[in-house]
C-alpha cells in the first residue's frame, strides 16, 4: 500500500457505529458494497456528491468533514 492512500480508519468507525456494517452504508449510499470497500481501501477516491450524501447519513458536521475524509 502506497503511504499517501487513504485508508479512512475513523470513517469505518463512524459507519459501524452509525450504520452497523459497511453493507448498510453502502446501500444508503447508493453504491455497491464492493464500491466502497474500493473507496475505503484508497483505489478510487469518493466524490463530492459522496462525500456529502456521507456525511448526512452519519451526521458529520461540516467542520469534521476533513477527520473523516482527508487524514490517513
Amino acid at each position: 500500500m502506497n503511504n499517501k492512500q487513504l485508508t479512512y480508519p475513523r470513517l469505518r468507525g463512524k459507519i459501524r457505529e452509525v450504520c452497523g456494517t459497511e453493507g448498510i452504508f453502502a446501500r444508503e449510499l447508493g453504491l455497491t458494497h464492493k464500491t466502497l470497500i474500493q473507496r475505503l481501501a484508497g483505489r478510487t477516491p469518493f466524490s463530492i456528491n459522496e462525500v456529502e450524501k456521507a456525511t448526512t447519513i452519519l451526521g458529520i458536521e461540516k467542520q469534521d468533514v476533513a477527520k473523516y475524509f482527508f487524514v490517513k
